[in-house]
């Protein structure tokens, strides 16, 4: 798993991953089936919601992210003067 600090962390995350798994399971028959796909998110929609304040921290954080989020648009985005 990846952004995870320690073994503890990890297996916090393995028992609340697991926690939400059998919530689900006990009320399976409470749950209607959805039939509809629903929308994916966008990456540039997405992109676009952040403040913009620290590209080079997101990008160093995020490595597989890089290809999402280049230098170019973090300086486009900023010349822009978009903001929330």
């Amino acid at each position: 798993m990846r952004g995870i600090r320690d073994l503890d962390e990890a297996h916090a995350l393995i028992a609340w991953i697991q926690g939400q798994v059998n919530d689900i399971y006990e009320r399976r028959d409470q749950i209607a089936p959805r039939y509809t796909s629903q929308a994916g998110l966008k990456v540039m929609e997405i992109l676009k919601l952040l403040p913009m304040t620290n590209c080079r921290a997101l990008r160093q954080s995020y490595g597989d992210f890089q290809s999402f989020f280049p230098e170019a648009f973090c300086r486009a985005w900023r010349k822009s003067g978009s903001s929330l």
